[in-house]
C-alpha cells in the first residue's frame, strides 16, 4: 500500500448489530422523524399556554368634527360676602 503524507487508511470490521446500530444513528428519515416530533411536542406546549393563559384586547376611537361648533357652557361663580380691610391704628 502506497501511502503519502496527510492520508490514512484505516478499515474496520462491523458485524450485523454495528452495521444496523451505523445505519439507524446515520439514517436521515429518522433524524427527519425526530424533528417532526420535537415540533410536534413544541406545539402541544404552546396549545396548552395559550389555553391556560388570559388573554387581553383592547380598542380605542376618537372622533373630531370641525363643522361641529361646541355649546357654549355657562360659567358659575359662587357668590361670596364682600372682602374687606379693616385697620386698626391706636397712637400712643
Amino acid at each position: 500500500m502506497l501511502m503519502t503524507a496527510g492520508q490514512t487508511s484505516a478499515q474496520t470490521t462491523m458485524g450485523l448489530r454495528e452495521c444496523m446500530q451505523y445505519a439507524v444513528e446515520n439514517s436521515t428519515k429518522i433524524a427527519v422523524e425526530d424533528e417532526r416530533l420535537s415540533q410536534q411536542s413544541i406545539e402541544r406546549r404552546d396549545a396548552l399556554l395559550n389555553a391556560f393563559t388570559p388573554s387581553v384586547s383592547a380598542s380605542s376611537s376618537v372622533t373630531y368634527s370641525s363643522d361641529a361648533s361646541p355649546t357654549p357652557r355657562p360659567i358659575c361663580i359662587p357668590r361670596s360676602k364682600p372682602f374687606r380691610t379693616v385697620i386698626n391704628s391706636t397712637a400712643r
